[in-house]
């Protein structure tokens, strides 16, 4: 077929085939550019979900593995903002990045900020250099807002604080901004004291309004709790699912909910029996994909609990768990280098880790 064919025509030939099917050309280093606009985004593999299972376009199965990074918390910090941030977590065997946005941020203002949205546009174009998937998420309910209000309470925080449709409209502006760049929405941050029906409209309009911009964004559907923590879980894909293509659905697991660090015990909180169960199980049974968005230590209803070798147990036996029990990753809470000694991974900003971080890094080799 490419007989008479001269070398610099075949060469064409390849190029044109590699780019329509996003292949590699050979020759091209792994971390290669494509310019969008302003800034350079590095080729990366986009993803979708069958079953319980990320794939990328060659169909390989694909593990979100890595950690959550604060992008607006200290947006303009040169300490925390910078490349090399990212080449660390490719070190420690990172795959993804769990890009928070935080709701003290978004209230004052930041997505108006067109300096704060250059610099988001450089940390996806870090990270997805150094071969890490990026999931940006509206860590907007959690904590507590300016006039002391827990965000968590779904229905009061979103009628008297935001509107839906402040919420609706900046992921639709990120979708426009990172259209085709193969970034993953995690829509709303641990929503609780949130109507089961009204949670699942809420969800299928948000996903329907990005992938009329984006449509082959693959979206995350959190957890949600009807009352407190305790009601936190996946039981409303039995009653109100969601029922959208190419969703990861993702749960939060900390040691501080936890006396027994075993794996049986950390199974059982992963299945239906039990305190906080999460009914993650019934999630893979019936061809749920699931995630693990937020992890870490802390010990017996005690977050600030001091590192200990219960704790080293614990991040142990919950990343075999979920490596042998068909979840697609886990994303640990959090890389900074302050703060409560079950939450911080790094020792500095040059990549040095803390105890915690060291156990996370021989997770993520196995």
């Amino acid at each position: 077929m490419w007989k008479g064919l001269s070398h610099a025509s075949l060469l064409l030939v390849v190029l044109v085939i590699c780019s329509v099917y996003s292949l590699p050309v050979l020759g091209m280093q792994s971390g290669s550019i494509l310019s969008y606009g302003t800034v350079n985004y590095p080729t990366i593999p986009r993803l979708h979900v069958e079953g319980t299972q990320i794939k990328d376009q060659l169909g390989r199965r694909v593990y979100l593995k890595g950690v959550n990074y604060d992008s607006a918390q200290w947006w303009d910090s040169n300490s925390a903002y910078n490349e090399n941030q990212f080449i660390y977590m490719q070190n420690w065997g990172c795959t993804a990045v769990r890009v928070n946005i935080e709701a003290f941020s978004l209230e004052a203002g930041i997505m108006s900020n067109p300096a704060f949205l250059i610099r988001l546009d450089n940390v996806i174009s870090w990270a997805q250099a150094h071969g890490l998937y990026v999931i940006l998420d509206g860590w907007h309910l959690a904590a507590k807002c300016p006039h002391g209000e827990t965000r968590n309470y779904v229905d009061h925080y979103m009628t008297v604080d935001w509107t839906w449709n402040d919420w609706f409209d900046w992921w639709t502006t990120l979708a426009t901004r990172y259209k085709g760049k193969g970034v993953i929405y995690d829509l709303m941050n641990e929503p609780l004291h949130w109507n089961l029906a009204d949670h699942q409209a809420k969800m299928r309009q948000c996903i329907d309004n990005i992938r009329a911009i984006d449509p082959d964004a693959v979206c995350m559907v959190e957890e949600v709790g009807s009352g407190g923590w305790d009601t936190m879980n996946f039981l409303f894909e039995q009653s109100y699912p969601i029922s959208r293509s190419n969703v990861i659905y993702s749960c939060h697991f900390y040691g501080y909910h936890f006396s027994d660090n075993s794996q049986s015990a950390i199974r059982q909180r992963l299945g239906n029996s039990g305190a906080y169960a999460k009914y993650a199980n019934w999630m893979l049974a019936n061809g749920r994909c699931v995630q693990i968005g937020e992890f870490g230590g802390g010990y017996n209803n005690d977050p600030n609990a001091a590192w200990s070798s219960w704790q080293a147990t614990f991040l142990q036996n919950t990343m075999t768990v979920l490596n042998a029990d068909g979840y697609s990753g886990y994303t640990a809470w959090r890389w900074v280098n302050f703060g409560w000694s079950c939450e911080k991974l790094l020792a500095d900003w040059n990549g040095n880790p803390t105890p915690y971080g060291t156990v996370l890094q021989e997770g993520l080799k196995q």
